[in-house]
């Protein structure tokens, strides 16, 4: 799977959303724009983002509504630095950044602690020398105390006879998890395959993630933190619910709970008008039984510019399983006047899926964004409201206060069409 590809793709399309009904509560309407206030005084714990996961990264602190760190993209001592993560007490930071090299950039995982500043690069067991190959980390996942973290580690070849990167089926990447307290690097797979998107449990001891190596359609594995573990397929495929998760290019279409129980993703789903057009949805899967629930956050009759722009959406599910919600944009074309661009929060928990309802909805905001976060206990959510503000509110949609908006001097946007994953910590 081509990411850079995809990665293009998604800044080329716009993104739409969700209608009242398909199992989701349209009481109260949700909240608009014009009944948000300023009032953060109930919120607590941490945010973290990065735009585009490549324009710098801010770590909030929700208590004092202040930065306790903010990294610039212009810093001279850091190069598009992005898809922070940090651990639950929030004195750990992990993040990717990119690095130079004769061919371009490749990104690396570095960790810093918040307390002393120390920053620490991912281990390095060879050196940059083309003549072999380049080690690449990304994706960084952490646990909850910061003490591992694991990673996508790829070995990527380089072609000397046109000073390029060598073809994709020598690039490997793999699932690596890094024992901080050892500086020990833990090989969970072997690179034989295209391991992908690593979530670490809280505890540090199970690692999920998507790979090819049954599928070119991906699946879902999950394997110990040991070298060479023995895999155990947690397949999205048992039933008609899915097609395809081998789109996923975005952190932000995948989330899972902190046991690593109940996982959250977008797939391509079977379309009942045209088989060979499949559409998007959101499955909520739990991976100790294999039970898939699609969520149906688009009803059949959404317009098409809806379906395309939900590449866009962003979701999350909380860190002790009992919450999920869906961020989008929705598009009623056939409104007088027409719906283009409204952000959509559906809110609803694992245990009752169908009964989701719309906890924001507002048709006067425009932009392509699409960001969600929930707090450890799925009590509080965090969002993107347009290009420029960033908010917090309840989970029920009560409370909701400005934390970023578009006069203040730390940003959140300016990525248009691009994803900005946000992690809470509390």
């Amino acid at each position: 799977m081509n990411r850079s590809v995809l990665r293009l793709m998604l800044l080329s399309i716009l993104c739409l959303f969700l209608v009242s009904g398909m199992g989701c509560s349209d009481d109260d309407e949700g909240n608009s724009a014009d009944t948000l206030t300023d009032d953060d005084t109930a919120h607590g714990g941490f945010l973290v983002w990065s735009p585009g996961n490549i324009g710098g990264i801010t770590v909030w602190d929700l208590s004092k509504n202040e930065a306790t760190f903010h990294l610039g993209e212009d810093d001279a001592t850091h190069n598009m630095a992005g898809k922070p993560v940090i651990s639950r007490d929030a004195k750990i930071l992990a993040y990717s950044e990119a690095t130079p090299i004769p061919i371009g950039f490749i990104r690396k995982v570095k960790v810093r602690d918040m307390a002393t500043g120390v920053e620490t690069n991912y281990p390095e067991d060879n050196p940059l020398d083309s003549g072999e190959f380049i080690r690449v980390t990304d994706e960084p996942s952490i646990s909850s105390d910061g003490s591992r973290i694991a990673v996508v580690e790829t070995h990527y070849w380089i072609d000397e006879t046109s000073s390029g990167p060598a073809p994709s089926e020598q690039s490997l990447k793999s699932i690596q998890v890094w024992e901080r307290n050892t500086n020990e690097l833990i090989n969970v797979t072997s690179g034989d395959d295209a391991d992908l998107f690593p979530i670490i449990s809280a505890d540090g001891t199970r690692v999920l993630f998507i790979s090819n190596r049954d599928t070119p359609d991906h699946d879902f594995y999950l394997a110990d933190v040991e070298e060479n573990a023995t895999l155990k397929r947690v397949s999205y495929k048992n039933g008609d619910a899915a097609r395809s998760i081998a789109h996923l290019s975005d952190v932000g279409h995948l989330s899972a709970s902190a046991d690593l129980k109940w996982l959250l993703f977008l797939s391509r789903v079977p379309n009942p008008d045209d088989p060979n057009a499949p559409l998007l949805d959101y499955l909520l899967m739990n991976t100790e039984t294999g039970a898939v629930t699609p969520l149906h956050i688009l009803p059949p009759d959404a317009h098409v510019s809806s379906r395309i722009q939900f590449t866009l959406s962003g979701a999350a599910i909380s860190a002790d399983g009992t919450t999920f919600a869906v961020q989008f944009l929705w598009s009623d074309l056939d409104a007088s006047p027409p719906i283009v661009n409204g952000p959509r929060i559906v809110v609803g928990s694992t245990e009752s899926p169908e009964d989701m309802r719309i906890i924001l909805s507002d048709n006067d905001v425009m932009g392509n964004y699409s960001s969600v976060a929930l707090s450890a206990d799925g009590r509080k959510i965090a969002y993107m409201l347009g290009p420029d503000e960033l908010w917090i509110s309840n989970a029920e949609g009560s409370n909701p206060a400005k934390i970023i908006g578009a006069d203040d001097a730390i940003g959140v946007g300016g990525f248009d069409g691009l994803s900005m994953p946000i992690w809470f910590s509390n």
